[in-house]
């Protein structure tokens, strides 16, 4: 029911105009690759289709979690998606895209993220207040405010 085409695309048996292309393989996804847990972080994609359907892009963080569909976009219009990972570790970013018909491309190439772990600030002036206990507890509150 399926033949290969010499463009590379996959379309139903019959005549051209029913030849249906799979979206195109979305670029390998941008962003910081390293940073810490808890903190979100950008990633970007885009992708060219020659036959100029819009697509969704699906992003995969590799952490049991991923965006859902987010679209449409436009040929070559740049898709952005933020993502938080709750472990330290070392993640690949995948991304795939879908086009009006449901049909879905391969996954791109990983973008490798490495997230450490987080570390809480201590303010080395805040111990200069601690024999001042309700000094001290004004201090932290508004440092609280503050972050």
């Amino acid at each position: 029911m399926f033949e290969t085409l010499e463009t590379g695309m996959y379309g139903i048996s019959g005549p051209p105009e029913f030849e249906i292309p799979l979206p195109p393989v979305p670029d390998i996804p941008s962003g910081p690759t390293s940073g810490q847990e808890q903190t979100e972080y950008p990633y970007t994609t885009t992708s060219f289709s020659p036959s100029g359907d819009q697509v969704y892009y699906w992003f995969d963080w590799e952490d049991e979690t991923g965006t859902g569909w987010l679209g449409p976009y436009s040929n070559e219009e740049i898709c952005e998606a933020s993502h938080a990972w709750s472990e330290p570790g070392t993640y690949e970013i995948t991304i795939k895209s879908e086009n009006e018909w449901g049909w879905e491309s391969e996954w791109s190439e990983p973008l490798t993220v490495t997230m450490t772990k987080s570390r809480p600030v201590i303010n080395p002036l805040l111990k200069i207040f601690e024999p001042y206990p309700a000094l001290y507890q004004i201090i932290r509150i508004i440092m609280r405010a503050i972050n």
